[in-house]
């Protein structure tokens, strides 16, 4: 389900997980306040080259080989 990127804050009780969810899903979430904006942003965790390279992965027939 697509979920608008504004929310009013009192619609939010009980939906953290929802609108945290959509943040990371869909990009930033706005929720809206009687006294202005909170902006929420998913931020990935950044990966060590080790822990990047130690993931299986494939090669792609577009891959240029060297």
């Amino acid at each position: 389900m697509t979920r608008a990127a504004e929310w009013k804050r009192g619609e939010l009780r009980g939906r953290l997980d929802e609108l945290l969810n959509a943040a990371e899903r869909e990009g930033p979430q706005t929720v809206v306040d009687a006294n202005g904006t909170f902006e929420v942003i998913f931020t990935a965790k950044k990966q060590s080259l080790e822990e990047l390279f130690s993931e299986p992965g494939t090669i792609s027939e577009d891959s240029p080989v060297e």
